[in-house]
């Protein structure tokens, strides 16, 4: 057994088999699925729905997935803070409790 240091298989970033494999039918027929993707997504003929999923699925190629992030307190607990309804209309003297048009 090699001692840190990887001694056969693949190269880092080389596709296995069945990738290549898939790879190279789709070369043969002259499919590009982004492309495919990025044209069904520009047709404004086609079903909304199915160009917001095309737009979602090329958008992974072109920006990163955004993680949620979990926010906690002290040592990991819960966030402690008191909120009191009445308090917060003192301050706001009620002044966005109205529709828009009176604020």
């Amino acid at each position: 057994m090699a001692q840190g240091h990887k001694t056969g298989g693949r190269s880092k970033g080389t596709p296995n088999r069945k990738t290549r494999a898939v790879i190279d039918r789709l070369e043969a027929m002259g499919c590009d699925p982004i492309e495919g993707m990025a044209r069904i997504a520009m047709d404004e003929a086609a079903d909304l729905s199915i160009r917001a999923q095309m737009f979602k699925e090329l958008a992974q190629y072109v920006a990163p997935k955004r993680k949620a992030i979990e926010i906690t307190g002290e040592d990991g607990g819960p966030i402690k803070g008191e909120f009191s309804l009445a308090k917060w209309l003192d301050q706001h003297s009620g002044s966005t409790l109205g529709p828009p048009s009176e604020r």
